[in-house]
Formats: C-alpha cells, sequence, structure tokens
C-alpha cells in the first residue's frame, strides 16, 4: 500500500513525474492525490501546457519545401551559378 501524498510532495516531484522520472509507488500516490485534489490537479494542467508552449518555441520552424526549392534557386541565380 501506497501512503498518501499531500499537496507539498506533489509539488516536489511533480515535475519528476511529468518526465516519467518517479518510482511507480511515487507515480501511483501523486495519481492518488490529483484524482482528490483539485487545486494539485490545476497546477499540473497548467505545468503540462506551460512545458507543451516550451516545447514548441524550442524547435526549429521548418520551411515548406516548395518556398526552400525557390529560395535555392533564387540564391544560385544570385550568385550566378
Amino acid at each position: 500500500m501506497t501512503t498518501p501524498y499531500n499537496c507539498r510532495q506533489v509539488l516536489d516531484e511533480l515535475q519528476d513525474w511529468l518526465h516519467r522520472e518517479v518510482t511507480p509507488e511515487s507515480a501511483a500516490a501523486i495519481e492518488a492525490h490529483l484524482a482528490l485534489c483539485a487545486p494539485c490537479r490545476a497546477h499540473t494542467e497548467f505545468e503540462r501546457r506551460f512545458q507543451e508552449v516550451l516545447k514548441r518555441a524550442t524547435q526549429p520552424e521548418q520551411c515548406p519545401p516548395e518556398l526552400r526549392a525557390r529560395l535555392i534557386a533564387a540564391l544560385r541565380r544570385e550568385a550566378g551559378g
């Protein structure tokens, strides 16, 4: 049986839990707490969304293939090649 977690314990381990870096016992305790605690669920959802935004913001944007081909052709023309 897993010992129940309080809000402080959940917040202390939340980032590790979001990255799936906690023991199965800790994961179960966190999930049990989140099932009963609306404020911790809300904070968890905020953290999850924030991490998604950060991930999208740090990914390089991909140039569409058609635009890339046009840019390369224009650069070659300009360079005389």
